[in-house]
């Protein structure tokens, strides 16, 4: 038997809590989790998490403890294409998917992050500058700003950025010129250094992360 898009869609809504358990939606282009305790009538944050393969399954594991403890919906993509000729079309592309999710699901659109870890870091920083109105905060790790975002190309919204570095790290001189620039910007950034060894994305720092972020939004 055929069960309609709206009939699905009613069965999701129906009930006290949208999920009383985690839910996770597996498409040809990207995860999206619901964390547990989702409930009818409120809305929530959501991050959009970028890798370097991508991969999708991984970024979930490594934001899912953040997920369960502030209520963040996670959207993880699979198929990004981070080179910088691709930018501007693979922003409009992810902002389009990410208005319909809004649509579908309780995203709150006044709190949706990106977060890109390696060369997901690119994508994540061309969103925020790219589709401004569309994001409140940018997570980095191991990442830094295309120097195309450096040349008059501003954010029309002053945002918030967490940057992530390894105590030792050759990129740790690049996250302090980040940092120094978008702080010119006006935007609020905190950098966190994290274990000099992590080469894989660690949940605490991300619990971290996100823990400064909601300290924001009070």
């Amino acid at each position: 038997m055929k069960i309609s898009f709206g009939l699905l869609m009613l069965l999701f809504w129906a009930g006290p809590a949208l999920a009383q358990v985690p839910r996770l939606t597996n498409t040809k282009d990207y995860l999206l989790y619901i964390p547990q305790g989702v409930v009818v009538g409120r809305t929530y944050p959501l991050v959009a998490v970028f890798s370097k393969k991508p991969d999708a399954w991984a970024m979930i594991g490594a934001w899912k403890n953040v997920a369960e403890t502030y209520k963040w919906l996670i959207y993880a993509e699979k198929n990004i294409k981070p080179e910088i000729s691709s930018l501007s079309w693979e922003s409009r592309r992810l902002a389009g998917t990410l208005k319909q999710i809004g649509h579908s699901y309780p995203v709150n659109p006044q709190k949706i992050i990106a977060a890109g870890f390696v060369e997901g870091a690119t994508m994540a920083y061309a969103l925020l500058f790219e589709q401004s109105a569309l994001f409140r905060a940018v997570v980095i790790q191991g990442g830094a700003i295309p120097e195309r975002y450096k040349s008059g190309h501003q954010a029309r919204i002053r945002h918030w950025a967490v940057l992530i570095r390894r105590i030792k790290d050759n990129q740790e001189q690049a996250t302090q010129a980040d940092h120094q620039f978008l702080y010119d910007l006006g935007w609020k950034v905190k950098t966190i250094r994290e274990g000099e060894d992590s080469i894989v994305p660690d949940t605490r720092d991300y619990m971290q992360a996100a823990q400064w972020i909601e300290e924001q939004w009070k």
